[in-house]
């Protein structure tokens, strides 16, 4: 009974002292760039879309998801620029490209943030399109949140997306990133 009081009252102490230290205090803002510190992560997720958004008749609603993302800071803190390269099992082989402008509700690399994306999506239509199976770019827009982990900078994030058109509606991600090159230079 004492030991479980001592580690409770040791987990009460350390909690907010690793919470508080937790910021990614290596990535700074650069500044005098025009596109700055871009960074590469590589995610693994749980892809869910509706009947309509599905490449075949047998694809599932719930599918896994890799993804490659590429941000880019820019001098405005909150702003920056994203791609994401997205595969997915039951699309087969051609992956699903977006990108656009990103928007960070708090400084880009705090604990837990809130996240925002406007651009254009290259994906093929779903079987309940006009076009089922063709390729067409569309316009695109996400939400999303980010938990930056104490494990060795693993973050937990939730995304959810949809088309500006079509009717395949909001597709949800929920994943886990890992940056694999944290480049510190500056583009231009």
């Amino acid at each position: 009974m004492r030991s479980a009081k001592l580690v409770l009252l040791t987990l009460a102490w350390a909690a907010p002292v690793l919470g508080q230290s937790h910021d990614m205090q290596y990535r700074t803002q650069m500044t005098g760039c025009t596109l700055c510190a871009p960074w590469v992560y590589a995610e693994g997720a749980a892809l869910y879309r509706s009947n309509e958004g599905l490449p075949a008749g047998l694809s599932e609603n719930w599918t896994p998801l890799v993804r490659a993302v590429v941000e880019l800071g820019t001098p405005i803190r909150h702003v920056g620029f994203f791609t994401h390269l997205e595969f997915a099992p039951d699309d087969g082989a051609t992956p699903t490209l977006t990108y656009g402008a990103q928007l960070w509700l708090l400084p880009r690399f705090k604990r837990m943030n809130l996240t925002g994306g406007v651009g254009l999506i290259h994906r093929r239509n779903g079987i309940g399109e006009d076009r089922p199976g063709a390729f067409e770019a569309r316009g695109w827009a996400h939400a999303g949140a980010e938990y930056q982990t104490p494990i060795h900078e693993i973050a937990l994030y939730a995304q959810a997306g949809t088309a500006f058109n079509g009717e395949t509606g909001l597709t949800y991600q929920v994943g886990i990133r890992h940056p694999i090159a944290p480049w510190k230079a500056h583009l231009f």
